[in-house]
């Protein structure tokens, strides 16, 4: 049985269907973006994430998620990472542990060499990860789905579905 995203990553009490229909309300900014989840090359979307206003690539392809929380709502939205922080993987996202995904290193400690060989369109990181934002912007655009200071979880986990959801023109399907 597949369980939503936030029964597998929200506490129980915040995992009736809380999440998600929220991220329905983020906005999207970006130039030409639309809501219908088909790829879109060269153009952008704007979101927001722990660092402000960031623009991104509209339905990118070649996406690596090394954030847990990151990578549960982007197979939410059934999009598949090349990339992916491989150690300490919860059985939740087990699938992801499988040598089609290629393991970028730990969340602590990224192997950019790897990334960059990717050729990634986009970096998802957000709480250990973080620290390594700059480094990781020098390849691709790069999201940061930290949660912000004092934030609470339900905050934070409406924020970063918000976010991936409108890179993804998935609004609709995260709702």
């Amino acid at each position: 049985v597949r369980r939503s995203f936030p029964a597998r990553v929200a506490t129980p009490a915040l995992a009736v269907g809380l999440i998600l229909p929220l991220a329905a309300c983020g906005q999207d900014t970006g130039p030409g973006a639309s809501s219908s989840g088909a790829a879109e090359q060269g153009k952008t979307v704007t979101v927001t994430d722990a660092r402000g206003s960031v623009e991104v690539p509209r339905s990118p392809q070649r996406v690596v998620a090394v954030d847990r929380v990151a990578l549960d709502i982007m197979d939410y939205l059934g999009q598949e990472p090349v990339g992916v922080s491989q150690r300490v993987m919860p059985e939740s996202l087990s699938k992801f542990s499988d040598k089609k995904y290629t393991d970028v290193g730990t969340q602590q400690e990224l192997n950019f060499e790897e990334i960059a060989g990717l050729g990634p369109d986009l970096i998802v990181l957000g709480g250990r990860s973080a620290t390594q934002y700059d480094e990781a912007k020098k390849i691709a655009p790069t999201l940061d789905i930290t949660a912000a200071k004092g934030a609470s979880t339900l905050d934070t986990l409406r924020t970063a579905s918000t976010a991936i959801a409108t890179v993804y023109g998935k609004e609709k399907q995260a709702a």
